[in-house]
């Protein structure tokens, strides 16, 4: 198949979150406010994330795009999106799972500073990816840390 081409992937992360709630949204200081945290990945691509306050901080919009990974037959960049809204942790953490309709499979996992400036955390892209016309292909991005503010 050569080098795989990009990928886009559509995620919902609704039924497969498992998360309790605890943190005032007093803690954010952006009441009713959202903020966005981007950063570019080590190995290429980006993962960017949208935190919202309505009276509790959830993490919502969650972009992965030209994240690199390693596909049956060659490389490539891959693009996922997550929509949906997950739950920050009393703890200033949260996971979001969530797979396409074609087996693509996206894993981030993040724990914001006490003041919600920065959030740390991993993101993984793997599973099965329909290329279009190009088939489909099994890849793996691997864990990918990130550092977005």
């Amino acid at each position: 198949m050569g080098v795989v081409r990009k990928a886009l992937a559509r995620g919902i992360a609704a039924g497969t979150l498992a998360c309790a709630f605890a943190t005032a949204g007093i803690a954010l200081g952006v009441d009713g406010e959202q903020h966005t945290y981007t950063d570019t990945l080590e190995t290429g691509g980006t993962v960017s994330m949208r935190l919202t306050d309505e009276g509790r901080p959830k993490v919502d919009l969650i972009k992965i795009e030209e994240i690199s990974a390693v596909c049956s037959g060659g490389t490539g960049a891959l693009d996922f999106r997550i929509y949906g809204r997950t739950p920050v942790l009393e703890n200033r953490s949260f996971v979001v799972r969530s797979e396409d309709g074609t087996g693509g499979k996206a894993l981030v996992r993040g724990r914001f500073s006490r003041t919600y400036k920065r959030v740390t955390g991993i993101v993984r892209v793997y599973g099965m990816f329909h290329f279009g016309q190009d088939g489909s292909a099994s890849c793996d991005s691997e864990k990918q840390i990130f550092l977005a503010r």
